[in-house]
C-alpha cells in the first residue's frame, strides 16, 4: 500500500482557497493527479506487476495505445520523453508534421 501527500494549494492564499472550494477545480486537480500517477507507474513499474510485464512485452496499458491530453507548457519532446517514445513515433501516431500542438489536444502515445 502506498500513501501519498499532495499539496494542491494554500488555504492561506485567498485565490487558491476559492479555487479549492469549486467542484470544477477539484475535478481538474483529481484528473491531473491520477494521470501523473498512471504516467509514473507506466514509466517505472514495480517489478513483478502487470504493468511491468506489459511494458516488457512491448505492449501498452489495456485497450492499446495510451493517450495524453496536452497541458500548458507541454511540447512534443517533453511528452515523448515522459512516455518513453521518440518524437518521430509520436508525430507519426498523431499525423503531426511540425512541432505545433494545442492545449487540450489528445495525443495517442504509441507503445514504446
Amino acid at each position: 500500500m502506498y500513501l501519498i501527500l499532495i499539496e494542491t494549494g494554500f488555504i492561506t492564499n485567498p485565490q487558491e482557497e476559492a479555487q479549492l472550494r469549486t467542484a470544477a477545480y477539484q475535478q481538474r486537480m483529481a484528473r491531473a493527479i491520477m494521470q501523473g500517477i498512471k504516467d509514473y507507474f507506466w514509466q517505472k513499474p514495480p517489478d513483478m506487476t502487470w504493468v511491468a510485464w506489459r511494458k516488457s512485452q512491448g505492449g501498452a496499458l489495456a485497450g492499446g495505445d495510451r493517450t495524453h491530453r496536452v497541458q500548458p507548457g507541454d511540447t512534443l519532446s517533453v511528452i515523448a520523453v515522459r512516455n518513453g517514445v521518440s518524437v518521430s513515433a509520436l508525430r507519426a501516431a498523431n499525423q503531426i508534421n511540425g512541432d505545433q500542438i494545442r492545449v487540450g489536444q489528445v495525443l495517442r502515445i504509441p507503445a514504446g
